[in-house]
């Protein structure tokens, strides 16, 4: 309630911050995507799954 309640206040602060957050959010999964990318290579790379 409290953040479409400033949505709709201020609509510029609202844009910039969720801009950031999805900013943030594209950086962290895109850094934790390499690092599992680099360790599932330096393991071999894909092993069979039992079913």
């Amino acid at each position: 309630m409290a953040l479409a309640f400033v949505l709709f206040v201020r609509p510029d602060i609202g844009a910039v911050s969720l801009a950031t957050v999805f900013g943030l959010f594209s950086i962290v999964y895109g850094v934790s995507a390499v690092f599992a990318s680099f360790e599932e290579r330096r393991t071999g790379g894909s092993e069979p799954v039992s079913a």
